[in-house]
């Protein structure tokens, strides 16, 4: 009670309601005013600054007037006050809202005055137009024209006719005649009735351009007017009717126009779009706005636009349609799409698009300015499906909706892309146009360097290098002036000079690629010439080999042919005796070295041990390297700051010794023409390592061409050596056919022929790599003389697992359980049952555990075993790891697990097959020994303990009460009963420690948990319903009387709580349709107050703020109150509050 007592005195509690509530916007008060007004009000009330936004926005939104309000009722929902000000600021205020109502109340008076002069016109009338209608008898105007719909005749209608019977021929109905009929053609005019009130509507609604005047003698535009009221709530363009139909007549000639917006209206923040108005328009001209400042308001006759005549130049051409436009889309938009550049300036490459088994050949044109790819629709095969238009086409000449294709295969230049196109309108000359979606997959124009390797063996090489390439390539004229720059003047000494490039400037970015081009444009002579000579070139590096040596006349005509194009060859660079240095490498007449390279083995930080590996990956294909070697050094790389200091061993040292003795000897052959093109595959100590090359038999020699080497980073955690061998010679062939264009006449792989016949049968990554290939497959033991480095290299074998459970084996059951944190394997020996468990680790898991005791089975049953595992997790790893490359995961303890299976499998002599069973029912057979093992690791065969300990647990964990005690635990009821009221929670006879049974826990802390209702005091009269809010902690309680239950009047309830309690974090009511609603949802959400109800459907309050209405309802003295209201809640909340602290502890108790 002490506590609450100083809760209490801490709590601000003031005379009234907070003054800020009843600050009220006037009608003529601007409204920055009155946000200032109320934002002071809070700031002096005391209110804290976090809480200050909400309030001033809650006030604003609650307290300005009818104007204000329906002018926010447009924003976003997230508004905010700097928002409302902007779009208030132009609302008319005083004098100025006093005038608009005046000239409203005018307007208003007037027309009512109009309307009681045309009903007393048409009075005056109305005999005199029943006399004419008599005179006139049934020969009027209007009958004559009438057609009767049942017989055809004219003059009457269908009720008025005498016929007996008809019948329609074309629709085949008997209620009209075949010549009234308007189904089909024939009869397609409407009734008289409706031709009279289409005519009147168009004459009254649209009138002719020629209608238009100019404002003076001198004026250049036709101004336009909007034809209806209209007012944008948006930013988003809309259309403005004019009442104006085309086309624009100048002088009885139909000429175009040019819409353009007034700058009065731009001043207002109206922006209108201009358009063009064509001369065969005949349409209603509709003006297109816009405001970045909503809303705004288009008057009734308000200028906005004006037209400007334009001439038509485009009458000698000739159009597409020879039909006038008509009332279709204003503005020059026809079928033709008029790109921005010429089109004859564009490349054109034959292009197939493959959809399925069907394609379509196709011209293509090239555009690396278009982003996408733009297929015609009249050459598009309409059997092709087709996306719904979901996108827009710009810089075609206009905007158009563009459909998606399905994933297309696009062959060109020999190569295959896969990739969607759009289908849009395109000039008629253009069947597609290729962008830069499917430019871009087709890569560089010469994405590598050539293969040294591939010159024939004693082949006269002559090496040249181009003296000053890039400024021997000269530029045309006419693009010098795109290549301009400016140096400045130094300390503006003079005016800055300007200069333009003459020739191809260093630093462009596509500068290396037109060097390149040109280059071997200059070349292409040479090639046609000699096509016996093998011509290498890179950039301005040069090669020439042929047969037979080269001559000075040779190399004068190659310096000729060179100097034609402008480019020299440097006499100090060429190169014709062994040896040759070419790109990085070091060619003799028979091997390719690389040059002496300064490798830089000095590792200190993390940047420089990923500059060597890099260099080392790049000399890989020359010399060689193993992953045996690269493997090891991939821990230095570990970190993501480039300046990490790395520690070097003395393991690493000893392996870069081994790297460097690779490249010092390492190189590879240059090939023989004779001898077809190989692959050969080794097997080493731990990976595998590919190569091209050529097979001497005779001499018992292989010469490698170029060695391949697998990826090293892996993209599974598991990766099969088959897995890795079927990439080995798929790269083989690939690189074959890049360098020879042939798939190589052999495939040499390190394994037996039975081993590669189980391989076959079983791998399907091997029968696609080797079947689709046509080379022959050798089985034959390669030489080891190019792997004098690594060692003896071994066959790839049979795994021990079979896929298929063996028979007359042991079989062993494995399982683990979570809880029990224990793993277990049992198995049958002769005859009896047998088991085995295995307590968890600190950092194992489920999956772990039952890793663990496979690894424990497979190392400790002897001879051919079946494990039988319900972990399809487990079943999964076992069948891939035992032939697999492990990854090391960030899982420490499953890495482990993994390295520890694997050398089990491998020490164990005899076959072994995992089989995984899954969820059973039955404990027969496989089911029994595996219900077994579940019952080892379960929970429920530890030793029992009384129903009546199980019950005190799950009573202190889950709060059941005595009833679902006894139901659950098959416990007596008293025993229930004594456990409940022991609990020193839900106990209400245990000294005030408990809030009784079934009631939820009170808050911690003062505004944690507060509990809200509402009473009824009959004697406040309309303030009769009294919102009340309780703070279970500290039990302080505030009320407010309100005149009504709505959700409106609980957030007024809820604002002043919140000013004088604070905001609470949880507030818990019962299931009132004010409580529920989705407007007091969206107000605690703003708050971020968690709101919870008690028991669906029930009208009963929560135990706290109920006993609190009865408290202080029930007090003698509230019988004194009477009217004024805002005395009488006062009083109420002073004797609430006193009351509340004078209730002793057996009261407290007593309340609950």
């Amino acid at each position: 009670m002490y506590l609450a007592r100083q809760a209490m005195d801490k709590i601000k509690v003031p005379d009234r309601l907070p003054f800020y509530m009843g600050i009220r916007q006037g009608r003529d008060e601007d409204f920055g005013a009155f946000i200032d007004k109320v934002a002071g009000a809070i700031e002096k009330a005391g209110v804290p600054e976090y809480m200050r936004g909400v309030m001033l926005k809650q006030c604003a939104l609650q307290n300005c007037n009818s104007t204000a309000r329906s002018i926010l009722s447009t924003l976003r929902s997230n508004w905010t006050i700097e928002e409302a000000l902007e779009k208030l600021s132009s609302v008319p205020v005083g004098p100025q809202a006093f005038l608009v109502e005046a000239i409203k109340e005018l307007g208003a008076g007037l027309k009512a005055q109009a309307e009681a002069s045309h009903n007393q016109v048409l009075a005056a009338l109305a005999s005199l137009q029943a006399s004419v209608i008599t005179n006139l008898g049934p020969r009027s105007p209007v009958a004559g024209r009438i057609k009767c719909y049942r017989c055809g005749g004219m003059g009457h209608m269908r009720r008025q006719c005498q016929a007996t019977g008809s019948w329609c021929h074309t629709c085949r109905m008997d209620n009209h005649n075949t010549n009234a009929c308007r189904r089909w053609s024939g009869n397609t005019q409407p009734s008289a009735r409706k031709k009279r009130r289409l005519r009147a509507d168009t004459s009254s609604r649209f009138q002719p351009a020629a209608a238009l005047q100019p404002a003076t003698p001198g004026c250049l535009g036709l101004d336009l007017a909007a034809a209806v009221t209209t007012t944008l709530m948006t930013t988003k363009p809309e259309r403005v009717s004019t009442g104006i139909r085309g086309p624009v007549m100048i002088n009885g000639t139909a000429v175009g126009a040019l819409l353009l917006g007034r700058s009065s209206a731009s001043m207002l923040g109206l922006f209108v779009l201009p358009g063009v108005i064509d001369a065969d328009f005949q349409g209603e001209i509709q003006i297109m706005v816009y405001t970045p400042f909503p809303p705004i308001k288009i008057e009734k006759g308000q200028r906005i636009a004006q037209l400007v005549p334009l001439e038509q130049l485009t009458k000698a051409l000739t159009p597409c349609q020879s039909s006038p436009r008509g009332e279709q889309g204003f503005g020059s938009s026809g079928g033709l799409a008029l790109l921005s550049l010429n089109l004859h300036d564009r490349p054109k490459k034959p292009v197939t698009l493959k959809y399925r088994e069907e394609e379509n050949k196709l011209q293509g044109l090239l555009d690396t300015g278009a982003d996408n790819s733009i297929v015609s629709p009249e050459i598009w095969p309409p059997q092709w499906p087709l996306q719904a238009a979901i996108a827009t086409v710009t810089g075609i000449g206009r905007l158009s909706l563009a459909k998606k294709s399905p994933p297309l295969q696009i062959h060109l230049d020999e190569q295959v892309v896969h990739t969607s196109v759009s289908v849009a309108p395109l000039p008629p000359t253009v069947q597609c146009l290729i962008g830069r979606n499917v430019l871009s997959q087709l890569g560089a124009l010469q994405p590598a360097l050539p293969n040294p390797a591939m010159l024939p063996y004693n082949w006269p090489l002559l090496i040249s290098d181009l003296k000053d390439c890039f400024f021997t390539i000269t530029l045309h004229p006419q693009d010098t002036k795109r290549f301009a720059f400016t140096l400045p003047a130094l300390n503006q000494e003079h005016p800055d000079q300007r200069f333009e490039w003459t020739v191809l400037p260093q630093g462009m970015k596509n500068s290396p690629m037109l060097c390149q081009l040109y280059v071997d444009h200059a070349l292409q002579p040479l090639r046609r010439e000699w096509k016996q000579m093998v011509i290498y070139h890179c950039m301005d590096d040069i090669l020439f080999a042929q047969p037979e040596a080269f001559t000075q006349e040779r190399i004068w005509q190659i310096e000729k042919t060179l100097n034609r194009e402008g480019l020299m060859i440097a006499p100090e660079k060429v190169q014709l005796s062994a040896p040759r240095k070419y790109l990085g490498w070091t060619l003799t007449n028979t091997i390719v070295t690389p040059q002496k390279l300064q490798l830089d083995t000095k590792i200190e930080t993390l940047h420089d041990a990923q500059r060597l590996l890099g260099d080392l990956k790049w000399l890989s294909p020359v010399v060689g390297i193993p992953n045996e070697l690269l493997e090891s050094l991939r821990p230095l790389l570990r970190g993501t700051d480039p300046a990490q200091p790395v520690t070097v061993t003395s393991q690493h040292k000893r392996l870069l010794q081994q790297i460097m003795d690779c490249i010092i000897h390492g190189s590879v052959r240059r090939r023989d023409p004779d001898l077809p093109i190989q692959v050969m595959v080794w097997y080493g100590p731990k990976y595998l390592l590919g190569a091209l090359a050529q097979s001497k038999k005779k001499m018992g020699e292989v010469w490698v061409l170029e060695w391949i080497c697998p990826s090293l980073q892996q993209s599974k955690t598991l990766l099969q050596k088959i897995e890795l061998l079927t990439e080995v010679i798929k790269k083989g062939r690939e690189r074959t056919l890049q360098i020879i264009g042939m798939e190589p006449v052999c495939v040499q792989l390190p394994m037996q022929k039975d081993t590669l016949t189980w391989y076959v049968q079983h791998s399907p990554e091997l029968q696609d790599a080797l079947l689709g290939a046509g080379s022959t497959v050798s089985m034959e033991k390669i030489p080891n003389v190019p792997l004098h480095w690594i060692g003896q290299w071994s066959w790839l074998r049979i795994p021990k697992q079979h896929e298929t459970p063996l028979q007359n084996t042991i079989t062993a059951y494995t399982d683990a359980g979570q809880k029990s944190r224990t793993a277990a394997v049992t198995w049958q020996q002769g005859g009896s049952w047998r088991h085995h468990l295995i307590a968890a680790d600190d950092k194992d898991l489920l999956q772990t555990l039952e890793l663990v005791a496979v690894v424990w089975a497979m190392m400790n049953l002897i001879g051919p075993l079946n494990v039988v595992t319900d972990s399809l997790y487990v079943a999964g790893v076992c069948h891939q790891i035992e032939e697999a490359y492990i990854k090391e995961v960030q899982n420490r303890r499953l890495y482990e697990l993994f390295v520890q299976l694997q050398r089990a499998i491998r020490i164990r002599e005899h076959s072994y097959a995992v089989i995984h069973v899954r969820g059973h029912k039955w404990e027969i057979d496989l089911g029994e020994g595996n219900a077994r093992a579940d019952c080892l690791v379960s929970l429920a065969q530890r030793p029992l303990v009384s129903q009546h300990v199980l019950a005190r647990e799950a009573h202190s964990m889950f709060r059941q009460n005595a009833k679902g005690l006894r139901r659950e635990y098959q416990i007596t009821y008293e025993d229930a009963k004594v456990i409940v009221r022991s609990c020193p929670v839900c106990s209400h006879h245990n000294g005030s420690m408990g809030l009784g049974l079934g009631v939820k826990p009170r808050g911690l802390k003062a505004n944690e948990n507060r509990q809200m209702d509402v009473t009824h005091v009959g004697e406040f009269g309309q303030l009769k319903y009294v919102h009340v809010s309780i703070d279970t902690y500290s039990h302080f309680m505030w009320a407010t009387a309100q005149p009504g239950e709505k959700a409106m009047y609980v957030e007024r309830h809820l604002s002043c709580c919140f000013a004088v309690m604070g905001i609470s974090l949880q507030i818990k009511t019962d299931n009132g349709p004010a409580y529920t609603s989705c407007r007091l949802g969206e107000f605690q959400q703003t708050w971020g107050v968690k709101h919870s109800t008690g028991i669906p459907n029930s009208p009963t309050g929560q135990a706290i703020v109920e006993q609190g209405n009865c408290g202080w309802t029930a007090d003698p003295a509230r019988s004194c109150f009477s009217p004024p209201g805002s005395v009488q809640v006062k009083q109420l909340l002073w004797i609430t509050v006193s009351h509340r602290t004078m209730m002793g502890v057996g009261e407290r108790n007593a309340e609950l």
